[in-house]
């Protein structure tokens, strides 16, 4: 793989991408703020005629996306190379990154040509690195921004990625009532830095936190025992009929004296041999290896927002609470089934 940094000057195959640090949301004029959008890093290059779609390892995703041709034509200038996001808009008309992952992990042509037809994608840019074959790395970002806006009209297959000169904490609070995965605040006189991660961006991710109810677990070794060790907790929370439905697994946020502990206290709350899960929904990946308990443990989970399958995204475990009762736990308002017309009506 090709890396940028020629004397010669001329246009490099591939440029690693700058990246953000996590960190407290600026909040004055000197910054940026752009939604995190939930998709996939990619950098679209064009040079002779030629186009391609770069991972953020460099791997091609024209392939697997190919009705992002479209580019081509709509893109003024030569020889550019311009960074951003590729996105699939879900139903609730925010990007899903379970859309697109999809998409990517697709090899096949007719399920290609397929998913494209049924879920197309969209590139949302946000930085212009190369124009005309001259590098634009060294300029601060209100002028990359300026000129990269410049260069085309929104389509529906490409978009400028939307953003606010200062207000962070109020664009933040807009950005996480909507359901966005967070916000991304950037220096305007910060030049582009290939392959670091930079204080001149900061991310800032929508964490939310819910109760849920222990439903089972799966574990390694003899899970069955005292001897085994715990891996993840399936989740669940009940609907508006009293049925305890799966909403994920988790499996970070323990340490290894708390696992232990854990782990007896979910063997002493087992079902009787034979007796089928009170947790419904459970995928086939993850109920062959559980052991089902009684739903009597509620704890709290952190998590970015909910996958379009209703699965929580990135959870982690933060605690117990012995304050409330498992059938408090009921499905959350913005859940998918909830949201979802004549399922679970309250």
């Amino acid at each position: 793989m090709a890396r940028p940094s020629n004397a010669s000057g001329t246009m490099p195959d591939f440029i690693p991408p700058m990246l953000a640090v996590t960190g407290e949301l600026p909040d004055t004029e000197d910054f940026l703020n752009e939604p995190k959008w939930d998709g996939l890093r990619c950098q679209a290059w064009f040079r002779d005629g030629g186009l391609r779609l770069l991972s953020r390892n460099g791997k091609e995703l024209l392939p697997r996306f190919p009705e992002l041709s479209c580019l081509t034509g709509l893109i003024k200038g030569t020889d550019w190379i311009i960074d951003g996001e590729l996105i699939v808009i879900g139903a609730g008309g925010l990007p899903d990154f379970d859309l697109v992952r999809n998409r990517n992990m697709t090899s096949i042509p007719g399920h290609i040509a397929k998913l494209a037809a049924q879920y197309p994608a969209t590139f949302a840019a946000f930085d212009l690195l190369y124009l005309n074959g001259a590098p634009m790395l060294a300029r601060p970002l209100r002028e990359r921004r300026e000129m990269l806006h410049g260069l085309f009209e929104e389509n529906p297959c490409l978009i400028k990625t939307p953003g606010l000169i200062g207000s962070g904490k109020t664009f933040w609070q807009m950005l996480a009532r909507d359901g966005w995965e967070g916000l991304v605040a950037k220096r305007l006189d910060s030049p582009y830095i290939p392959g670091k991660r930079s204080t001149h961006w900061i991310k800032v991710r929508n964490v939310r936190e819910i109760d849920c109810v222990v439903g089972g677990f799966i574990g390694q070794g003899r899970a069955e025992s005292a001897d085994g060790t715990l891996q993840s907790l399936l989740l669940g929370q009940y609907t508006a009929g009293g049925e305890l439905i799966y909403i994920g697994h988790v499996g970070t946020g323990f340490s290894t004296a708390e696992r232990r502990s854990l782990l007896r206290i979910l063997l002493s709350l087992r079902l009787k041999s034979g007796a089928g899960p009170l947790l419904l929904h459970v995928p086939r990946e993850h109920a062959k290896d559980a052991v089902w308990v009684q739903p009597n443990l509620v704890c709290s989970v952190q998590f970015l927002t909910w996958t379009g399958g209703g699965l929580l995204r990135h959870p982690v475990f933060k605690g117990w609470r012995t304050d409330k009762e498992p059938h408090e736990c009921r499905l959350e308002a913005d859940h998918p089934l909830v949201r979802q017309e004549g399922v679970l009506q309250p």
